[in-house]
């Protein structure tokens, strides 16, 4: 082991930082600087070995965020199209109350037949519809013509007459 004696500064004699430009180096004897600043030996770590992160993992982690941006789209997607069938059979409704259509990209339901407003209703629900769409619905009056309105991921089109009731067509957006 080395004996370095300690100066009455407390500070080891030793190569330091140099106090007026700490890129150069200068020998402090315990109580003053001594000499001329001398360049400081590049470090051990330059700056072009230090480690990077491998391109491997960049590349995967970018894969791993474009497969899961492309699973939530095509999920609610999916969740979009699969929710007509399902608002039906959430409802408890027959098929004489809620006709799939177009491989179930629409239905429609009509109280003429078997489905009552409260079915409507529910399938309107089921298909998270605006409360603003169940009241245009209800104001409906038979002069009206038919009535359109939409909502994320539907539209809804409907006519009503007081001798053949409410008649309502769903479809998916495109």
């Amino acid at each position: 082991m080395e004996n370095q004696q300690q100066s009455a500064s407390g500070i080891t004699p030793d190569w330091y930082p140099a106090p007026d430009n700490p890129n150069m180096l200068q020998w402090w004897d315990g109580s003053q600087w001594i000499g001329a600043p001398v360049p400081a030996p590049p470090s051990s770590t330059p700056a072009s070995n230090k480690k990077r992160r491998p391109q491997w993992l960049l590349i995967s982690a970018f894969l791993i965020v474009t497969v899961g941006i492309i699973w939530l789209v095509s999920d609610q997607f999916l969740n979009r199209y699969a929710s007509l069938n399902k608002a039906g059979e959430a409802c408890e409704l027959s098929l004489l109350q809620y006709q799939v259509l177009d491989g179930g990209s629409a239905v429609q339901m009509s109280t003429e037949s078997f489905a009552s407003t409260d079915d409507v209703r529910c399938v309107l629900t089921e298909l998270e519809a605006p409360s603003a769409t169940w009241v245009k619905i209800g104001n409906t009056r038979a002069l009206d013509g038919r009535q359109e309105d939409d909502w994320p991921g539907f539209k809804a089109s409907w006519t009503y007459h007081p001798d053949s009731g409410l008649n309502i067509l769903i479809e998916r957006d495109r």
